[in-house]
């Protein structure tokens, strides 16, 4: 059975496995590697005493996917967040992304944050529908913005949900 919930320093090795293994696809994010152990440590330990919204999806005391929203800091800015989140392979298209989602935008919604932004690969489609589903939409494009050894130039799409009316000037 697969479990959501906020991790502790306990699951920074398996956290730390799950992200590198999905790095390393070269699909999902655009980075070819984990951040280090003594990283995700310190991201745990910071979300956890500030309040900040993270969770991991986990099967017994291995890591299979994780969500966070890191919010902005700065006066101005401290209403929003931006969402990271990946599932390992062998795990997906078993609801575990949208268990994720859910869970880490209730988390977002209860910390004060009223606007959620993602920059998703534009190849990465069943992420796409995902957060088009949980009604993200799309707002941009970063044009040429990713290219690893030995794939072609990519654009990021960023897509984003308001979760009350922000005013605009």
């Amino acid at each position: 059975m697969i479990d959501i919930f906020t991790p502790d320093v306990k699951h920074v090795d398996s956290f730390y496995e799950c992200m590198d293994s999905i790095a390393k696809e070269r699909i999902h994010f655009a980075i070819t590697s984990s951040y280090t152990r003594g990283q995700i440590s310190s991201w745990i330990m910071r979300f956890r005493m500030k309040g900040w919204p993270i969770v991991i999806a986990a099967e017994d005391d291995k890591v299979v996917g994780f969500a966070s929203v890191v919010p902005e800091t700065g006066e101005g800015r401290d209403h929003w967040g931006t969402l990271i989140m990946g599932v390992q392979d062998g795990y997906r298209g078993q609801g575990i992304g949208k268990r994720l989602l859910a869970s880490v935008v209730s988390k977002a919604q209860a910390a004060g944050l009223v606007r959620i932004e993602l920059w998703v690969r534009e190849r990465n489609t069943s992420a796409i529908a995902l957060y088009q589903r949980f009604g993200f939409q799309v707002t941009g494009r970063r044009t040429g913005c990713t290219k690893l050894a030995g794939q072609e130039v990519e654009d990021e799409i960023l897509m984003e949900k308001s979760y009350e009316n922000v005013r605009t000037i």
